[in-house]
């Protein structure tokens, strides 16, 4: 069974980080990031395409619209949870030639 578990996520830099806390080893999660910018809607175009990226882990993600609402879903893997700490990762997503990143991510293991 996957837990899936929702966040709203800021794009606009300079923001706090946002804390996500897993288990070690956990593979049965999934992370749904809904994306805004600021205070208002963000505008994504269809076509984009959404991935992670993070230390040694990198990895592809899906990017769908719900109500006009971009959002991202990453599954986590037991190569993300594998080891206790903490660790930085952000969202990319690409349309054309431009690259929206999203502020860093901590993914806390416990």
């Amino acid at each position: 069974m996957i837990l899936t578990r929702k966040y709203d996520l800021d794009v606009v830099p300079g923001g706090l980080p946002l804390i996500i806390r897993a288990s070690r080893n956990d593979s049965s999660s999934r992370l749904v990031f809904s994306l805004f910018a600021g205070e208002g809607t963000l505008s994504v175009p269809n076509g984009a395409a959404a991935s992670f990226h993070g230390g040694d882990v990198d990895g592809a993600a899906s990017l769908s619209f719900e109500n006009g609402i971009p959002k991202v879903t990453v599954d986590l893997t037991r190569e993300m949870t594998g080891s206790i700490g903490c660790f930085p990762f952000e969202i990319a997503v690409s349309s054309g030639g431009s690259v929206l990143v999203s502020p860093t991510i901590i993914l806390t293991v416990r």
